[in-house]
């Protein structure tokens, strides 16, 4: 890859890539309202990310090989970042902590390894500053299963309404904002309509994706009213947001130059490391890490995306994976038995018996039932007989591993998880406000939507604020 800067987007191609469709409300939160964590400078060793559990490589996929300088992608990206290096007391104080913390750096910028080449990939096919390649060293430290505890989630941290609007699917089998492809795509589709609305100026840009479009318009407003400048540095922004450029422009100056700040970066090759294989329907996990010859940690590594045991249903049908393990995949899938695919277990419904109490019985979820039996209700009837889809021992203890990763507890990690048992009569709104939080919480630490129906005897996990008393 011959990365070279592209700074052309408002050509005919990039106004027919973004459209007027991409246009979200003006005053619709931002894809990560909190996270990190405000914008204090902390110390490496407490950083925010090294808390959060991290599949790391592992010897099933090569992930880097020691390429020399020529060849090395995070050289490449250097030679390209072509934004004016601002001097700034903001940018001075963000290229100290980064320049005190080399460990830190190199941490990051080897956590990058499996999703860089892809990344950068995109960014040049659709022709945008390389800058955006370091966005998810702020906004994830490169951890895919990065969670915030106000919902954002994945390398980008979109917002569960931002990334629907992006075409983000998010059920209780896939969350499209942690698979890597799906966000890298859409986290770029937002940025090319964000600086579209911001007149091509991409530190506003950038702006408007960390507080989102509306709180920076109304700021520019501000300043303009009142005869003042309406550039980035001169407008009242939250201080999370004011320190967000500064910290982009000082990662890109040591990425520039890490020698002149004494940091190491982590060597990436620049070459492709894996690529899609289709499996042809619903597989189970454990099942198509076999057939590939890796471990399901490396297998999640590449698909973050996946939040169950196996593949959706539904799709995607897809699965990322190293490209020589694909051909491997490929061959081995072809002559599986579509029965072998995944197990059923068969239930016989006693009285007494709801959707709900079945589903939480088999750690599955109600939609999962009534898909696989084809049911139109949530009304079952005693003697009849359900199909229940379950995975293999593997692949149910290591989708157990996941949940809390992928759930994620609130970034404070001093909150004790809940568990709620749904009564008649409750809503995701009345239960959040007993327990002091919000029903967007709720339903993004439970897998749902703000939208989904609860039923009386499914259990809730809920990781609680100030509990007040119920009215």
């Amino acid at each position: 890859m011959n990365i070279i800067p592209k700074y052309t987007l408002f050509v005919a191609l990039t106004m027919a890539l973004v459209g007027c469709s991409l246009g979200l409300q003006k005053d619709e939160h931002p894809a990560h309202p909190d996270y990190p964590t405000a914008d204090a400078v902390t110390d490496g060793s407490n950083d925010l990310h090294q808390q959060k559990a991290v599949l790391e490589p592992s010897e099933g996929v090569n992930l880097s090989s020691g390429p020399d300088e020529d060849t090395d992608l995070w050289s490449l990206i250097g030679q390209s970042l072509h934004w004016e290096h601002v001097d700034n007391p903001r940018v001075e104080k963000y290229l100290e902590h980064y320049r005190t913390r080399p460990a830190y750096i190199y941490r990051v910028t080897e956590r990058a390894a499996p999703y860089l080449h892809h990344i950068v990939s995109t960014i040049e096919q659709r022709g945008l500053p390389m800058e955006l390649a370091l966005v998810p060293l702020i906004e994830s430290g490169f951890d895919p299963l990065a969670y915030s505890s106000g919902g954002a989630a994945g390398l980008w941290q979109f917002m569960p309404g931002t990334g629907r609007h992006f075409g983000l699917e998010q059920n209780w089998w896939f969350d499209g904002r942690r698979d890597v492809v799906k966000s890298t795509l859409a986290a770029l589709r937002y940025f090319e309509q964000l600086n579209l609305n911001f007149s091509g100026d991409w530190y506003l840009t950038l702006a408007a994706y960390n507080s989102g479009p509306g709180r920076v318009r109304r700021a520019i407003e501000v300043n303009d009213q009142h005869n003042r400048p309406v550039d980035y540095w001169s407008l009242a922004l939250p201080r999370e947001t004011k320190n967000y450029i500064p910290k982009l422009i000082a990662l890109s100056k040591i990425i520039s130059d890490p020698g002149a700040y004494g940091i190491k970066l982590a060597s990436i090759a620049d070459q492709p490391i894996w690529g899609p294989v289709d499996t042809g329907g619903q597989l189970d996990l454990a099942m198509a890490a076999d057939m590939a010859g890796i471990s399901l940690q490396d297998l999640h590594q590449l698909n973050p995306g996946l939040e169950r045991w196996a593949t959706p249903p539904d799709g995607p049908h897809v699965l990322q994976l190293p490209i020589a393990a694909g051909l491997q995949f490929q061959h081995n899938i072809a002559d599986l038995d579509p029965d072998q695919r995944i197990t059923w277990d068969q239930y016989r419904i006693v009285p007494g018996d709801t959707l709900s109490g079945i589903a939480s019985q088999h750690k599955t979820s109600v939609a999962v039932i009534r898909q696989s039996n084809k049911l139109v209700s949530d009304r079952i009837r005693a003697g009849d007989t359900l199909l229940i889809p379950r995975g293999s021992a593997q692949s149910l203890a290591f989708a157990k591993q996941l949940e809390t990763r992928h759930r994620g507890t609130p970034t404070s990690g001093q909150r004790k998880k809940v568990e709620y048992a749904v009564k008649s009569g409750d809503s995701l709104w009345s239960i959040a406000r007993i327990y002091g939080t919000s029903p967007r919480n709720l339903a993004s630490w439970n897998g749902i939507t703000t939208g989904d129906t609860i039923h009386p005897g499914q259990v809730l996990a809920l990781y609680p604020g100030q509990r007040r008393k119920a009215d």
